[in-house]
């Protein structure tokens, strides 16, 4: 339908939560239409296509066919230095990410895998507000017709307990508003239409678009391993620091 209201949201995630580690980060890219998001995903494959040989441990001619997934920890600077440009000037390509920095998070919490899992959702779900927010703001949401979110989020071993859930969480905080009784405040609803959340654990080899976020940030996090405080990076149209 014309009417309808659907953001495309691709995440993936860069660096430990691990006080061994300065910083980590979430986040990649997201589309306002299906039409961009597919344009974008032609684009991407064909260049994937045209250099997976150049990062596969195979011998010239005793290819086995059974290529390894381009990923920003296999790849030299120089080529994800292009998927990080083809993000930023491609015109209907936005970008995200939010960047933690580990040093402020309790030991109790890094000790624990299902804290640390609850912590991943609550950074992730954030984020996604922060997108939505940011969306309804410039006018390019109406708050009080219906949204739909389609979220593909690369898999991760780590867990959450099962008191907390992303995918409902994200309809609780932004359809209904909730209310944090440790630190006494409320965080008002932002939709008032109807929301409907479509979130996917997926494997970024089978999902290029997921597989370009993890080059974004990626360069996300490396880039700001470098920098002394946190700092807003211009390349990143939506940025949030913990």
């Amino acid at each position: 339908m014309k009417d309808e209201q659907v953001i495309y949201i691709y995440m993936d995630d860069s660096g430990r939560m691990s006080h061994a580690d300065k910083c980590c980060s979430y986040g990649g890219i997201y589309f306002k239409n299906r039409e961009h998001r597919d344009e974008f995903k032609r684009h991407y494959i064909d260049i994937i296509k045209e250099n997976k040989c150049n990062f596969c441990d195979n011998e010239k001619g005793k290819c086995n066919k059974n290529c390894p997934e381009i990923k920003s920890n296999n790849t030299d600077t120089k080529f994800r230095r292009r998927i990080v440009n083809l993000i930023k000037n491609s015109k209907h390509v936005n970008s995200y990410a939010t960047t933690i920095y580990n040093r402020d998070i309790p030991q109790e919490v890094l000790n624990v895998k299902h804290s640390r899992g609850r912590r991943t959702d609550y950074y992730q779900k954030r984020i996604i507000k922060e997108i939505v927010n940011t969306l309804i703001k410039s006018g390019e949401i109406d708050p009080h017709r219906h949204l739909e979110l389609i979220i593909e989020i690369d898999e991760s071993p780590q867990a959450t307990n099962g008191l907390y859930n992303l995918k409902e969480s994200i309809i609780e905080e932004l359809l209904y508003g909730i209310t944090n009784f440790n630190y006494s405040c409320t965080f008002k609803p932002i939709l008032f239409g109807g929301l409907k959340v479509n979130l996917k654990y997926v494997d970024s080899k089978e999902t290029p678009l997921v597989q370009a976020s993890d080059f974004f940030v990626g360069y996300v996090n490396a880039t700001l391993l470098w920098k002394p405080k946190k700092e807003k990076l211009d390349f990143v149209d939506i940025q949030l620091f913990f």
